[in-house]
């Protein structure tokens, strides 16, 4: 279980990106989602099983859906990364 769910977040403390990973995952700048200053990425949950942790994300972003600047949709091995509005 070392798998996690995080989240990069606006100034205002809303995300806009919502991730799983493992190890500094959390700290990778990715291709097209800029990289928030430390203080402003936070854990959503630890200690998953990486199917825990892919539930997890899932669940994240449809709470939070269309307020995402940028989110993935996975469907088994693959992922779509898609620009929110």
């Amino acid at each position: 279980m070392e798998y996690y769910t995080y989240a990069y977040l606006r100034e205002d403390g809303t995300p806009y990106y919502i991730g799983k990973g493992k190890g500094f995952r959390l700290y990778v700048k990715k291709r097209i989602v800029p990289l928030p200053s430390k203080d402003r990425i936070i854990y959503l949950k630890r200690n998953l099983t990486e199917q825990e942790a892919i539930e997890h994300e899932i669940y994240m972003i449809a709470v939070y859906g269309r307020s995402l600047r940028f989110y993935r949709i996975k469907m088994g091995r693959y992922a779509c990364s898609l620009l929110g509005p």
